[in-house]
């Protein structure tokens, strides 16, 4: 008699996909490795999006509001949330594809847009600033574990 492996396929996937879950929240707490290159290409990255953004929502008054409103908003965000060091999940939706020129229609979007880039410009900045800038003092010592 042969085996069915037919039906095999959806729990192989499902244990990948608990798999990748409990890989990706166990790298999201604790102490984080701090990569400056990896953060310097997200802010030159957000920041050549937003510039060929920019043009296209000087449409209207309504969008160089949410714009400007928007990056404030994003900047303060990173201002308040910087010395806390958030830990922040990302999520996205593949089969929402990315098109500039729909994404400029409504002010809403172009306004939240500006937050996330307002707010990761200034969060990297700040934390390869900080980097740079650390004393021997400001690095905690690791606790030590007894065990009995």
């Amino acid at each position: 008699m042969q085996p069915d492996f037919s039906q095999i396929g959806p729990f192989v996937l499902a244990a990948v996909v608990v798999l990748a879950v409990y890989r990706r929240l166990r790298r999201s707490f604790g102490r984080q490795a701090l990569r400056p290159v990896r953060m310097t290409v997200r802010i030159v990255l957000l920041a050549v999006v937003a510039c060929a953004l920019a043009p296209m929502a000087l449409q209207s008054a309504g969008l160089l509001t949410a714009e400007l409103a928007g990056a404030a908003h994003g900047i303060g965000l990173g201002v308040w949330g910087a010395p806390h060091a958030p830990q922040i999940a990302e999520g996205t939706d593949p089969s929402q594809a990315f098109a500039a020129t729909s994404m400029v229609k409504n002010p809403l979007t172009v306004g939240i847009f500006f937050v996330l880039v307002g707010y990761y410009g200034w969060y990297y900045s700040w934390l390869l600033w900080k980097s740079k800038h650390l004393n021997a003092a400001d690095i905690d010592a690791a606790p030590v574990v007894t065990t009995p």
